[in-house]
């Protein structure tokens, strides 16, 4: 709980998902979206396939709201929410139920499953844990306390720390750069009020949308709803508007020491945000190299005579107004030179690389390997895959009715992935990883220090 969890960048299921679905066109027996008077946004999915509803509540409130001198209030804030004075763990437990908080550098996520008979209580306890909140001093200090040994377990892990390291350097000076865990100074001397003050300020119902997925009643779910969260106050919504980080002018070295038997390097690129012309082809170029099932950065560090890596895993983190793309390595320390320079003579490389047999004269393309329809068929069935899971089903909607606030039908039609095509990967490589300065984290074993 409280740690920036990637996989809910699940922002390639989203286009996805949406390219073939238009909101306001979806107004059926199994989907139904719509806006609270209070600009609550609200989608409802009838998904019958288990017995179960899920709720998840979004908040578009993020480390992006936070600066040097409060890092880390939206993590105790989570905390706090599901944590206080009132055992909402017990409760949703004696219905049959599960619930979780995460936090990330755009939103702010909660979620709730249970059986579905229990739709009714899970939006009750939802709305009470999340819109009727106060502090008490008591649970404050005790989850501050959680919240510093999070952070020391996040300080011993090597890519939990190295990855957040190589962000905060990749965004010097920008919000994305503060760790989502936070500062624990800060965390340390924060008080009450400094915590409501950030909740009056984020957490409201035109800042926020809901979520349902499950073996409901759409005009039975849609009355509760309304109950429920219509009399929410609303207030007019202070958005902090970010700029993009600027680019990188030198590539950043950081050697550090840890509790490791293994070496770990992590590089980081800048890369497209969220939306950007760039964003799928940059999901599909990473789905080749790092990511799908035969990557072509296995091949290149781990197979032949010289293993050069243990680990490869390659992820793209596009947020709403930058990106990033993270290569992270397990190796022995002799590897350490080899591995970093063949890495980047591949990503200079790659602008050059042939994807698809169209990109091979006709007479050559009887044999040749096509990795674009490969990874864009892989990253389909990834979606649908992940999608079975109802939780996964609406925390996707309600992380996308917050992203795209202004809905338009050609908006989701641009963003289909077969539209994809080779050229647009190879422009991708050269705009992003080709040449580029970026971040190193080299992990090593303390013993060698």
């Amino acid at each position: 709980m409280g740690t920036c969890r990637y996989v809910f960048y699940f922002s390639v299921f989203l286009l996805i998902l949406f390219s073939n679905l238009y909101p306001s066109e979806a107004v059926n027996q199994d989907f139904r979206y719509f806006d609270l008077e209070n600009q609550l946004k609200v989608v409802i999915v009838k998904k019958d396939s288990l017995p179960l509803v899920n709720i998840v509540l979004a908040v578009d409130v993020g480390t992006k709201c936070e600066s040097a001198d409060n890092s880390g209030i939206l993590h105790l804030l989570e905390h706090l929410l599901l944590f206080r004075g009132r055992n909402f763990s017990k409760e949703i437990r004696a219905h049959g139920g599960y619930f979780n908080g995460h936090t990330d550098r755009d939103l702010a996520m909660f979620e709730i499953s249970l059986p579905a008979a229990n739709l009714e209580f899970g939006l009750s306890i939802l709305k009470e844990m999340i819109f009727e909140f106060d502090v008490a001093s008591d649970g404050l200090e005790k989850e501050k306390k959680v919240i510093e040994r999070e952070i020391q377990q996040i300080e011993d892990d090597p890519f939990r720390w190295g990855r957040s390291r190589a962000l905060q350097n990749l965004f010097v000076g920008h919000a994305y750069s503060l760790p989502v865990f936070g500062n624990i100074e800060f965390i340390k001397t924060s008080s009450a009020g400094d915590i409501m003050s950030f909740y009056k300020k984020h957490f409201l119902p035109g800042n926020c949308a809901l979520a349902i997925v499950g073996n409901v009643e759409i005009p039975e779910a849609e009355k509760i709803i309304n109950n429920e969260f219509s009399s929410l106050a609303s207030r007019d919504i202070e958005k902090r508007i970010l700029s993009s980080p600027a680019e990188l002018k030198k590539t950043t070295e950081i050697q550090h020491f840890m509790d490791t038997k293994k070496v770990h390097l992590i590089m980081a690129f800048l890369a497209p945000r969220y939306k950007h012309p760039d964003y799928l082809p940059m999901h599909v170029l990473t789905e080749i190299l790092g990511e799908g099932v035969n990557p072509l950065l296995s091949g290149l560090l781990k197979g032949g005579r010289q293993r050069l890596a243990e680990k490869i895993s390659m992820q793209y983190i596009p947020m709403m107004q930058a990106g990033a793309v993270v290569v992270h390595l397990v190796l022995e320390k002799k590897n350490i030179n080899a591995a970093r320079l063949k890495l980047l003579k591949f990503f200079k490389e790659v602008p050059q690389f042939r994807f698809t047999p169209e990109d091979y004269p006709p007479g050559e393309r009887m044999f040749v390997f096509d990795f674009l329809t490969t990874a864009k068929n892989q990253m389909q069935v990834g979606t649908e895959e992940y999608l079975e899971r109802g939780l996964n089903h609406a925390a996707s909607f309600a992380r996308y009715f917050l992203l795209n606030r202004n809905l338009t039908k050609e908006s989701h039609r641009e963003d289909r992935l077969e539209k994809v095509e080779s050229g647009q990967l190879r422009q991708a490589a050269a705009e992003y990883l080709s040449g580029k300065k970026h971040v190193l984290i080299t992990i090593l074993p303390k013993e060698e220090s």
